[in-house]
């Protein structure tokens, strides 16, 4: 296999990195995106040849990680679908199995060093469908990197003579463009030195809730929190008071956590997605550019609108120094403070939206069910929007 140049890791690879070093998580399973789809019969012999042509088409289904730096290999082998045969399985049987895969894939601690940091398994199935599974390491692509796998998975399967326009930039430009935003990020980097000095505490998970040493975190607890009428009004409320859905989450997650951990004061680590802003077309390029925002909550305000009004405040002012990001100071409050975790144990993520295909003749359904595991968090609070309803999920 060729190798072309290395590269650092960014921010959140860091993480994931020093995560899998951590003594205290010995082999416990990655950090890993999975999902479930189900495809036409008709799509199954041209499966593989589409994987191939995806990994051909994104470089960041050729990384491997060494020595704390990322290569995108110029080759790799044919990558070979793993296939397995349902039909004629009784269907108790069969969904055993399809679970089985499911556990495989979700405790498999795959190294990040040997290609392929990813697995597709297909089960063709009886009723003419295919059920595939699909794992991929977050080294390698964040949750809007995994729609756009799968869009392109999706056309090549269902026009496979047709040929992809091909991206406009590579995932090495985007590494490029992402370094050279870093060299002019001094203002940003003295601006949160300041800001890091009045930072209260970490919000951490309630006692108790760390995993077993080894056992990783992988399975979600979904809740429903508002149908899709009330959640339409909620949106027409908060339009009116100019705050955005994720706003008003974030206020929501905030004056949750404050009553349960009792404290009013406590910084918030907040998920968010960071592409090269000199690069348009990075829009369309996989990879994973997750960032972290630690945002400063206080309980200042008297109603709960009063309270999203000062976080959004608070919110815009730092988002105009996105330039040192969570992970960087997080590190940099370790350093010089203290007590201060490398990687948050917590993290949250809010108002993910996703349209998932219901079942149609020739056509894919799903996903129907996406799930993620981290090594170095022990909670993640998500609030997502799915078909105008909002769900909060809890890991």
């Amino acid at each position: 296999m060729g190798e072309a140049a290395a590269w650092p890791l960014t921010d959140v690879q860091a993480a994931y990195w020093l995560a899998r070093g951590d003594p205290d998580c010995p082999g416990i399973p990655g950090t890993n995106l999975f999902a479930e789809y189900d495809l036409p019969g008709a799509w199954l012999p041209f499966l593989q040849h589409a994987v191939r042509r995806l990994i051909d088409r994104h470089d960041a289904l050729r990384v491997v990680v060494t020595g704390g730096l990322q290569r995108v290999l110029e080759e790799v082998p044919r990558y070979r679908l793993e296939m397995v045969d349902l039909r004629g399985v009784p269907s108790g049987e069969a969904e055993a199995r399809l679970e089985a895969t499911w556990a495989r894939l979700r405790h498999d601690a795959a190294p990040v060093d040997r290609w392929p940091l990813f697995q597709f398994v297909a089960h063709a199935l009886d009723d003419g469908r295919v059920r595939l599974l699909v794992r991929i390491d977050k080294f390698l692509a964040d949750g809007e990197s995994r729609l756009l796998l799968e869009r392109d998975l999706f056309a090549m399967l269902a026009e496979p003579a047709a040929r992809l326009p091909a991206p406009d930039v590579s995932y090495a430009g985007c590494l490029d463009a992402a370094r050279r935003a870093e060299r002019s990020a001094a203002g940003s980097r003295a601006y949160w030195r300041g800001r890091a000095r009045g930072l209260p505490p970490l919000l951490l998970p309630p006692a108790g809730a760390a995993p077993a040493r080894g056992a990783g975190r992988t399975a979600f607890r979904a809740h429903p929190l508002l149908p899709a009428d009330r959640w339409r009004r909620v949106r027409a409320r908060a339009g009116a008071q100019r705050l955005t859905p994720s706003m008003v989450a974030i206020a929501a997650l905030a004056d949750a956590a404050a009553e349960i951990s009792g404290r009013t004061c406590f910084t918030l680590p907040l998920l968010g997605m960071q592409r090269p802003p000199d690069l348009p077309a990075a829009q369309k390029v996989i990879g994973n550019f997750t960032t972290l925002h630690l945002l400063e909550v206080t309980g200042a305000g008297a109603t709960f609108a009063d309270r999203a009004a000062g976080l959004r405040r608070r919110v815009l002012t730092d988002m105009e120094h996105q330039g040192h990001s969570g992970y960087r100071l997080l590190r940099d409050l370790h350093r010089t403070r203290g007590g201060w975790p490398v990687v948050p144990p917590l993290t949250v993520a809010t108002t993910l939206e996703y349209r998932q295909r219901t079942a149609r003749d020739g056509e894919p359904a799903g996903p129907h069910r996406v799930l993620k595991a981290s090594a170095h968090i022990r909670g993640e609070l998500s609030v997502l929007r799915a078909r105008g309803a909002s769900r909060g999920q809890i890991a």
